[in-house]
């Protein structure tokens, strides 16, 4: 009996996989992602978030943040977590919104009033939204605005950026000892 069969069929769907995969691999650069919330109505109240956001090769924008919220009526601040996929297509740098998305609620600490009116996991399909365009590798900015329970308005300012970054101590370490490298070959040149 002949045993390599299942090698065979075992490594095409490695393959397969590695495909899918490779499909949806990040596009464009690691971008910082910002919100500014106001909460207008009958409970008002601000937020700040931020997070990491990065288009894929779906043409899907993925943003994970944390959120601080403050509601002077509820008392208490409190923070959720989240992760938003907003669905677009990519054509050459830019993206476009193409009106849909979804968000997934992680946690939420602080307020038990805040907190449970957070549903965990992930909510309904949001259809409709304004269309905007954004640069995958410089980011941009955006605008929401929705209803919660028919007695609030949330609207949240978007902005993603160019992710800063740190220059590790090896360069630093290596920037210095060129320095003294350079500083002793001139010394014996003199």
């Amino acid at each position: 009996m002949n045993v390599k069969l299942p090698l065979i069929i075992t490594s095409a769907s490695v393959a397969a996989l590695m495909g899918a995969t490779a499909q949806a691999a990040t596009v464009g650069a690691a971008l910082d992602y910002a919100q500014d919330i106001d909460i207008i109505g009958l409970f008002t109240g601000s937020g700040v978030g931020t997070g990491s956001g990065s288009f894929d090769t779906n043409g899907e924008l993925t943003v994970a943040s944390e959120v601080a919220t403050s509601i002077p009526a509820l008392g208490l601040p409190g923070t959720v977590t989240a992760s938003s996929v907003y669905s677009g297509s990519i054509v050459g740098n830019l993206w476009t919104y193409s009106g849909t998305s979804q968000t997934t609620f992680a946690g939420c600490t602080g307020n038990g009033a805040l907190c449970s009116n957070v549903t965990l996991g992930t909510g309904a399909l949001s259809t409709g939204n304004a269309v905007f365009t954004l640069d995958i590798l410089t980011g941009g900015s955006w605008f929401t605005s929705s209803t919660i329970a028919t007695i609030s308005t949330l609207n949240v300012d978007h902005s993603l950026a160019v992710a800063a970054v740190p220059v590790p101590a090896a360069a630093w370490l290596f920037g210095s000892a060129l320095l003294g490298l350079a500083g002793v070959a001139r010394k014996r040149k003199a």
